[in-house]
């Protein structure tokens, strides 16, 4: 029997006449790292604080770790929403003792989630000279006090730069592994998500358009042979007799036959041998952003990074 962290159940969300989230269920295992995956205005945040009890539904329940939420499972939960709250006239080490005192947690725990986000260095120094990165991982440390089983993160990682990215993925998967602690992440930075994630939802415009593993996003984007022939049924029935292929194809005048790139020679060969003219064929590999843009919407690239705007 599958263990669930978190499960929400139809909710919805209205400011005004405006449907913010419309009917989201998902489905958190323990020990998932689940990418909530969607772009800006999608009601990424809207949803977390939601489950938070940061806002009210509309309509809809949140269960945690397999029962209607209350104060007390709440507490098994950390989280850091939109960005960090924090004392920026004091040291990283006065900023986690001011919280411990609402969160839990002790001097031992302080320095050791310090030095887990590898801010055991810093000293005296004041958090409002800390870089965007260090305000984010303290920002981290701060949602572990209390040792929690759960950790909701709201775009960690966002207006970092590509070392302060790669920091906080790092810090994530360590806990995740070492901890057993369950994340669930939002972003509309889908090439971060992709280097952590185990499983994703799929948000656009308040709905939850599909819960997917990263084992089935690969499956769904493997590789394709596609090609432009005649005769499309023979070369259909054809390609099911010699490479046991059941799913491939027509896709206007393209066969697409999802299989290895190395049969591709074969593949032409027993068309070409069995009378059916070839005119083009080629391999495809659907990338994630190309399957995820088919569920959402537009996207756009910059600085080689995936951006759903």
């Amino acid at each position: 029997m599958e263990e669930f962290a978190l499960r929400t159940f139809g909710l919805t969300k209205k400011f005004g006449g405006k449907m913010v989230l419309n009917n989201v269920s998902m489905n958190i295992r323990k020990g998932d790292i689940y990418g909530f995956i969607g772009p800006n205005g999608a009601g990424k945040t809207t949803a977390m604080k939601i489950i938070l009890d940061l806002l009210k539904p509309t309509s809809g329940e949140v269960e945690l770790f397999g029962s209607m939420r209350t104060s007390g499972s709440l507490s098994r939960v950390g989280s850091l929403i939109e960005s960090p709250g924090l004392y920026t006239g004091c040291s990283a080490i006065e900023n986690m003792k001011r919280f411990s005192i609402i969160c839990g947690g002790t001097d031992k725990d302080i320095l050791f989630y310090l030095r887990m986000v590898g801010l055991e260095g810093v000293g005296n120094k004041k958090v409002g000279a800390f870089s965007l990165g260090m305000k984010q991982r303290l920002g981290i440390a701060i949602a572990l006090l209390g040792d929690p089983e759960l950790l909701i993160l709201d775009e960690p990682v966002n207006g970092l730069d590509p070392m302060g990215m790669r920091d906080v993925r790092d810090i994530i998967q360590f806990i995740n592994k070492e901890r057993g602690v369950t994340f669930f992440i939002s972003s509309h930075l889908l090439g971060e998500l992709e280097k952590i994630a185990n499983v994703y939802g799929v948000i656009n415009c308040g709905m939850l358009m599909e819960e997917i593993t990263s084992a089935e996003l690969d499956r769904r984007c493997g590789f394709s042979v596609r090609v432009r022939c005649e005769q499309q049924d023979k070369a259909l029935q054809l390609l099911k007799e010699n490479f046991g292929v059941e799913n491939a194809q027509a896709e206007g005048e393209f066969l697409n036959i999802p299989a290895d790139p190395a049969v591709s020679s074969k593949i032409n060969e027993v068309l070409v041998t069995s009378g059916i003219p070839v005119h083009e064929l080629t391999i495809n590999k659907m990338s994630y952003e190309d399957y995820l843009l088919s569920r959402m919407g537009t996207l756009n690239v910059g600085n080689g990074v995936g951006q759903y705007a």
